[in-house]
């Protein structure tokens, strides 16, 4: 291994050993902030999509609990950046929750790609309705009222103006300036 140093790089540290690599941390390009599945939270292991109409009892973590779980195991693990695509519980703990997952990637050392979660289709599949109406009444109904009851926050305030609390990063400031420009480009 030190006949890797060459003179081009003579002043060079040697870090390793025939024994270790060192290498950059992994992306998981895929990530909800969940510590623990859904099955270990008490929930039926079934198909996604009758998840997404039936609801079942599981126990209840605290967002920043849930996601310093996950970030601890995704250090574990060798990943040192996520993409997190959010899933809150609802609209009325919409800010909190997304703060709360915010503060828990920072203080693990994770770094995050953050993806609110906004949407105002394809709620169960792509093409809502065309699935809809494949289904019997009785469950076309129940699937409706899934489908239209608010998860998250209003598409329309999207980018409202928050304050950011000065222990989570403050990724929203960019989106505050072109808000204020009246631009819809989000550049720092």
């Amino acid at each position: 291994m030190a006949s890797l140093k060459t003179a081009q790089y003579s002043t060079a540290t040697f870090v390793g050993s025939p024994r270790f690599w060192i290498m950059p941390g992994f992306v998981n390009a895929h990530q909800h902030g969940k510590g623990m599945t859904s099955f270990q939270l008490g929930a039926l292991d079934e198909p996604l999509e009758l998840t997404r109409v039936k609801t079942a009892p599981q126990a209840k973590i605290p967002p920043y609990l849930d996601t310093l779980y996950a970030a601890l195991r995704m250090i574990e693990a060798g990943v040192t950046t996520c993409l997190h695509y959010n899933s809150s519980r609802g609209p009325t703990q919409y800010e909190s929750d997304v703060r709360e997952r915010i503060k828990a990637y920072a203080e693990a050392g994770v770094r995050v790609s953050f993806g609110l979660d906004i949407r105002n289709r394809n709620h169960l599949v792509y093409g809502d309705e065309e699935f809809l109406a494949s289904l019997p009444p009785a469950v076309k109904e129940r699937a409706r009222e899934k489908i239209t009851e608010p998860r998250t926050a209003n598409a329309e305030n999207y980018f409202r103006s928050w304050k950011p609390s000065t222990s989570a990063p403050t990724f929203i400031e960019p989106m505050e300036r072109a808000q204020s420009n009246g631009s819809t480009s989000c550049s720092s």
